[in-house]
């Protein structure tokens, strides 16, 4: 039970990383060698892959737990 609603909210979740992380992937290339707004972009990607390491470990550490208790 828990397992099936934490899957449903960390998906919509990482469906809006995934989102977030295109949209950082078109500014990047919409930066037309402006520095520092390719840079911005590029730290948004990587906040965004961060962010999405975190739901996977999340998701991993609930399945574990749901899965031992």
């Amino acid at each position: 039970f828990i397992t099936s609603k934490a899957l449903i909210v960390f998906s919509f979740i990482a469906t809006l990383a995934v989102g977030v992380l295109i949209y950082a992937g078109l500014r990047m290339v919409a930066s037309f060698g402006r520095e520092e707004e390719y840079t911005a972009a590029k730290s948004l990607a990587f906040r965004v892959v961060v962010g999405l390491l975190v739901i996977v470990m999340s998701y991993a550490l609930v399945f574990i737990v749901r899965t031992l208790f």
